[in-house]
């Protein structure tokens, strides 16, 4: 993998329980892996522009060079590349938009997490959902009710989570 000029943020990866599971289901690829982080980071540097700066459409765009990261680690797997890019549209324009539903709330919890996994044919395990509800729950909550008007129902959450492992 080259060397970056940036870095991901080591810490919310740890406080968003992404290292715990890399380790836990013993996912290897490290592009895969670091794309992903570089996601998560991207967005928090998001989360973080619009906590302190107008709201508008050229302010999402701050901090993304986190993006180009994730961007040159998968660029030879273009499906992978549109899971992970289309996912962080879609979370830029409910944060833009200030108020997220209950569903896209879920989206922004599990979806990168579920976009890893799938990189290794798995599902998130019965007891992980726990695990990165109450993650996000400790961490993340505050950062996203700050920028956006979200109810944070945990049992909707747990529920939904639940259902998509069942499937």
């Amino acid at each position: 993998m080259k060397n970056s000029e940036y870095k991901y943020d080591e810490n919310l990866i740890s406080n968003l329980a992404y290292d715990r599971l890399v380790d836990r289901y013993g996912l290897d690829k490290e592009n895969v892996n670091h794309a992903i982080y570089y996601a998560i980071t991207s967005l928090d540097s998001h989360i973080n522009s619009l906590k302190k700066i107008e709201n508008s459409e050229e302010n999402i765009l701050l901090g993304d060079y986190y993006s180009f990261e994730y961007y040159n680690l998968v660029q030879g797997d273009l499906f992978l590349l549109n899971k992970i890019s289309s996912h962080m549209a879609n979370i830029y324009k409910y944060l833009q938009k200030g108020n997220l539903s209950r569903n896209q709330l879920y989206q922004v919890i599990f979806n990168l997490y579920a976009i890893l996994l799938d990189e290794y044919g798995l599902k998130l395990k019965y007891d992980d959902i726990d695990l990165i509800l109450d993650s996000y729950m400790n961490f993340y909550h505050e950062k996203i009710v700050s920028v956006a008007e979200v109810e944070f129902d945990k049992e909707y959450l747990l529920e939904k989570a639940r259902a998509m492992y069942d499937r």
